[in-house]
Order: C-alpha cells, then sequence, then structure tokens
C-alpha cells in the first residue's frame, strides 16, 4: 500500500510458500532483499522520514518474516533504493514502484 511497509495476510503467506521453495531449491544461498517505494511524498506523521526511509522499511519487514518462515538471516542482506529504480514510468506505474524484490545471489 501506499504510505505503508506492513505485510497484509496475503503477503505472509506468499512469503511462506517463497521460504519453502529457497529452503527447498537454493539452500545455502545467500539472499539481497531490495525494498522500493513510488516517487510520491512521504506524509508527514505517516510515520517515515523519507521513500529511502520506506523502502527500507518494507525490505526489513520482508526479510523478517522469511526468518519465521525458517531463513537463517546469515544468509539475508537488505539494500533499499527509495524511487531511484522504478519498475515502470507510466502514469499507472506507481502501485508496481512499491515493491520488494528478493534476489538469489550465486
Amino acid at each position: 500500500e501506499s504510505g505503508a511497509a506492513r505485510l497484509t495476510d496475503s503477503g505472509r503467506q506468499q512469503l511462506r510458500l517463497i521460504a519453502a521453495l529457497i529452503r527447498e531449491k537454493y539452500a545455502g544461498r545467500t539472499l539481497r532483499i531490495d525494498g522500493h517505494s513510488d516517487s510520491d511524498t512521504v506524509r508527514k506523521g505517516a510515520g517515515f522520514t523519507s521513500n529511502w526511509d520506506i523502502s527500507a522499511r518494507r525490505a526489513v519487514a520482508v526479510a523478517e518474516e522469511l526468518e519465521r518462515a525458517g531463513i537463517d538471516p546469515r544468509r539475508m542482506s537488505v539494500a533499499a533504493y527509495g524511487p531511484h529504480r522504478p519498475h515502470a514510468s507510466d502514469p499507472g506505474s506507481k502501485p508496481r514502484n512499491r515493491r520488494v524484490e528478493i534476489a538469489i545471489l550465486k
């Protein structure tokens, strides 16, 4: 959601499935959890200081959920990109730019 960094129930369920796949297919691989935001200015009173902040907190929320799902936290790192690596730039792309990506590293 815009202006939020908490996971939805659906997001938690999806991350549990992803964690199971990671444990099965990518055991021992390092993960980088990349947080992103759209380009909207963060609202005052929303609890975030900037788009960098919200993107970092989104990535941390995903990393913490993966840890709860059994992924070793020593295998994970978090990166925040704020609005600076948009997925798309068309007028309706803002929801797609608010995302977290999980990179499985070699």
